[in-house]
């Protein structure tokens, strides 16, 4: 049984055209995807969508054994809190908040998470990610490259089921890029992490085990201008 099923996926907004149309797309536990192309073509729609952050239009999204689209929206906060890492592209950090209080918040909002987090597990990550020296500091004084790391950690503490990757690798030199994506295929071999990654960038493809290119995988006939004006 698929991990991740989509069938039939179709998402428009209220009275605008169609923007994703997925006939099928499915992963197993364990296994990571990288979902490629240029900006504008609705991969962070997508995302969003698998979150449970959008609703589908028409079809289904199945994580296991939960089909998305049949939860109320306090199961789809729950039901996020303990399975879903997720690292936005603008990152969402907490910019007063120190970077070790920054990783431990979804372990404020998941009982399921705070179990399974150690702060020898938080410390080990932040030493990978070589931001010990910075621990105390607030993430506002961080560079953007700092803050990205600092993004990852967070989604990778309390071993979630599934990780989303939005560019996580924009602000990261070759080196911090190598050791971010290192430290997540170590992840994802300890802990089964089921993982999709959205980028551009084409040097990411070979640490995953399936590649596709949204601008081919999206039978959506919306032309490229429109995509690119409504932002997704």
């Amino acid at each position: 049984m698929s991990f991740l099923k989509i069938e039939s996926l179709e998402f428009k907004y209220p009275k605008g055209p169609t923007i994703l149309s997925i006939p099928h797309l499915s992963l197993e536990e364990g296994q990571g995807l990288f979902l490629y192309g240029p900006s504008g073509h609705g991969k962070s729609t997508l995302l969003n969508l698998i979150a449970g952050v959008l609703a589908v239009t028409s079809g289904e999204i199945s994580i296991g054994e939960t089909k998305l689209h049949q939860l109320s929206a306090g199961k789809k906060d729950k039901w996020r809190g303990d399975n879903l890492g997720y690292v936005f592209q603008q990152f969402n950090l907490i910019p007063y908040l120190s970077i070790f209080e920054n990783i431990m918040l979804p372990c404020q909002f998941s009982k399921e998470r705070k179990l399974k987090t150690s702060d020898k597990e938080i410390h080990e990550l932040i030493e990978r990610m070589n931001l010990s020296s910075f621990i105390h500091r607030p993430v506002k004084d961080l560079s953007i490259g700092q803050q990205q790391r600092v993004a990852l950690c967070r989604a990778l503490v309390g071993k979630p089921k599934l990780l989303l990757a939005d560019e996580p690798t924009s602000a990261l030199d070759e080196k911090n890029t190598t050791e971010l994506m290192n430290l997540l295929k170590e992840e994802r071999a300890k802990n089964q992490l089921t993982t999709i990654f959205v980028s551009h960038d084409l040097r990411l493809k070979p640490y995953f085990d399936i590649h596709h290119s949204l601008v081919d995988l999206n039978q959506s006939k919306l032309s490229d201008s429109k995509m690119e004006a409504q932002n997704v």
